[in-house]
Parts: C-alpha cells; structure tokens; sequence
C-alpha cells in the first residue's frame, strides 16, 4: 500500500475513511485494466465466440417473439 496516505492513532473520522478509499479506488482504477463485456477481443472465444454469442441470443429472440404472436393470433 505505497503511497497511500493511512491515518496514525485516534479514531478515524467518516471524512478521512473517504478520503482513505477515494486514495485506494484512485489507485484501482489506475492500476487495473478495464474489460469491457461487448470488446470480442477481451472476451474468453474471442471473435467466434461474441459472433455465436450474439447469434444465440437472436434466434431465441425470434422465437420468443413467434411464440407471443402465435398466442395472439390464435386467440
């Protein structure tokens, strides 16, 4: 925990645990790398596997919605 400042002695007020955490978060945020859920390049499959992905939750889609027309309809 270099260079974050901690608190010595007394009790710690609620403006200084926020400052403690806004330090640590600062330093998560820079430290750590960002993955992002729809980046196919970040994802375990790759490219393949967002594309199969992406195809699987259309085709149930389509069949959720065929499914709500047909009760519709036949109503």
């Amino acid at each position: 925990m270099e260079g974050i400042e901690l608190p010595v002695g007394g009790e710690l007020t609620p403006e200084a645990v926020d400052a403690l955490a806004d330090q640590m978060l600062h330093r998560l945020a820079v430290t750590e790398k960002a993955v992002s859920v729809l980046d196919p390049e970040d994802l375990p499959g790759g490219k393949w596997g967002f594309t199969a992905g992406l195809m699987a939750v259309i085709v149930v889609a389509m069949v959720a919605i065929a499914t709500v027309i047909g009760f519709i309809i036949s109503r």
